[in-house]
């Protein structure tokens, strides 16, 4: 099997941060993910439902579920996983009322127990209590049941899998599940099957339910999160076998759509993240769902907060390099961007703009220029033929608004330069207020290298409900950014940044300074 490996070519290694700018993100202020207004419901990371019986019904984990944050003055809530694995927050039952995660009044559940619910990131387990409240003493709801040892296999409807090296001369691949059942209905009674395991393998992808024959442990029962998804699986149990009184079993994954967390994340592939000061998130969802910010490697001079790299590479303090900027002539380590002689056409006929419409589909490897802001709508820039060159380049002196997808017409070209290719140069028009790239929050999909003088802003509605995610596929190189979206999912970031080449393949006119820095990537067996 080939294997993707970068390789370094005779360039020192400082130049190869300008692959960082590239692969997003060179917030030389600060890099954030926005999860949006002091709101317990919007804030909360959980949401979906749970179900216990036909006498109490369904559990919502979030008020978003039913649309009722918070107007009309009716109660936020929300269930919530904190950064340090404490489980907060409420479900909702319009039968029984409210179930509270966490102790605020300093209670002690059965036993003595402190009543409280954590999250294991390790293994993905909740352990702890939450608690009734319309049911006082008898409302304490268990979210793990005693040691089950090994009943056995096989083992079913199992979750969080993924395929595991294992090493050796030479390493196998082994698939392995982090959560299975040995049931996938418990038994009417806290002593009964429907056992919850942990670590399994030889493991087996099945059409209706993938299977495992090994487990290293097991619990009587039990609620957990798979990671490849965020969803929270399992059982908790109400401690009172009469079904009239008690709430009995509550099923935290009765459907797929059932409970699962989300907040909203920065997700880059194939480049690395590059902060001046700090590259900070406020959660560390990623960690919990096992996901990465970026593929390669994350530096920054300051502080380096709840992101990932999936090579395990974060490096602080690192070398603090200076944003190329008017002040220094557009120009530091990694290249020089010649305003000057792009203007004076020294890279190819300059055209003058009044706004997006005179923009062409077929860019014809030509500079377009707009002296003011520019709005652009939807547009797709087309590959060319014969002579005709696929790439152009669209300077902004003053700030760019994006009002609809940008894309790159489909289907192969017989040429390098006829393949479809743009950059886009925002600067400051002297005012020290301009340079910025604002993208409505209902653009979806964007291509091109984006240099932005001040700030890059993804837009957002302020409302994770109707927020859309957003890919980016080229690279991105701004003094700041603010990443707004609200869109959740554990599949993929709330914006998304993937590498496709093309600056590399057909540089735009007037940026092939800054693309000589890049590093050089092949690919090689390992």
């Amino acid at each position: 099997m080939k294997r993707a490996r970068k390789i370094l070519g005779s360039k020192i290694f400082k130049l190869a941060l300008i692959f960082i700018f590239i692969f997003l993100i060179g917030a030389f202020l600060l890099v954030k993910e926005k999860i949006g207004e002091v709101r317990a419901g919007e804030a909360d990371n959980v949401a979906g439902w749970a179900w216990s019986s036909d006498n109490f019904g369904w559990f919502s984990a979030n008020c978003s579920n039913l649309g009722l944050c918070p107007d009309a003055g009716r109660i936020d809530y929300g269930m919530n996983v904190e950064d340090d694995g404490t489980v907060s927050g409420y479900l909702w039952s319009e039968n029984v009322g409210w179930v509270r995660f966490s102790n605020p009044e300093g209670e002690l559940a059965p036993g003595g127990a402190v009543a409280r619910a954590i999250y294991d990131s390790v293994f993905g387990r909740i352990t702890g209590w939450a608690k009734v409240l319309a049911l006082g003493d008898g409302g304490w709801l268990k979210l793990r049941g005693p040691d089950a040892g090994m009943p056995g296999g096989p083992y079913r409807a199992c979750t969080d899998c993924q395929d595991v090296e294992i090493p050796g001369d030479p390493p196998t691949i082994d698939y392995q599940c982090n959560v299975c059942f040995t049931d996938k209905f418990p038994d009417p009674s806290e002593t009964g099957i429907g056992n919850i395991c942990g670590q399994c393998f030889n493991c087996v992808r099945g059409a209706a339910e993938d299977t495992c024959n090994s487990c290293t442990f097991c619990d009587k029962y039990g609620v957990s999160v798979d990671r490849q998804n965020g969803r929270i699986v399992g059982w908790a149990w109400n401690g009172n076998n009469d079904p009239a009184v008690g709430v009995g079993w509550i099923n935290f994954s009765p459907t797929p759509g059932g409970l699962g967390l989300a907040s909203p994340w920065l997700e880059t592939k194939y480049g690395e993240i590059y902060g001046k000061l700090s590259v900070e998130s406020p959660s560390a969802f990623v960690e919990l769902i096992n996901k990465y910010n970026a593929t390669y490697c994350i530096s920054s001079t300051g502080a380096i907060l709840n992101f990932r790299s999936g090579e395990g590479c974060v490096r602080t303090p690192f070398e603090s390099f200076d944003f190329p900027k008017s002040g220094n002539l557009y120009t530091n380590v990694f290249g020089k961007i010649d305003l000057a002689g792009i203007l004076a056409g020294k890279y190819g006929l300059v055209k003058n703009i009044a706004g997006g419409a005179d923009i062409p589909d077929l860019l014809a490897g030509k500079i377009y220029y707009k002296n003011g802001d520019l709005t652009i709508g939807a547009k797709t820039f087309n590959n060319g033929s014969g002579r005709q060159d696929g790439s152009g380049l669209i300077v902004v002196r003053g700030n760019l608004t994006i009002t609809g997808d940008i894309a790159y017409q489909a289907g192969a070209v017989t040429n390098l330069k006829n393949l479809a290719s743009v950059g886009w140069l925002v600067l400051d028009d002297g005012s020290g207020t301009k340079g910025k790239v604002i993208i409505n929050p209902s653009v979806e999909k964007m291509v091109g290298a984006f240099y932005a003088e001040d700030e890059i802003s993804t837009g957002t509605t302020n409302n994770r409900r109707t927020d859309q995610s957003l890919t980016v596929r080229g690279l991105m190189l701004a003094h700041k950014f603010n990443f707004e979206r609200l869109w959740q999912s554990a599949e993929r970031g709330s914006e998304q940044v993937i590498y496709d080449g093309r600056v590399l393949a057909n540089t735009p006119p007037g940026m092939a300074d800054l693309m000589r820095a890049l590093p050089v990537w092949r690919e090689a067996a390992p």
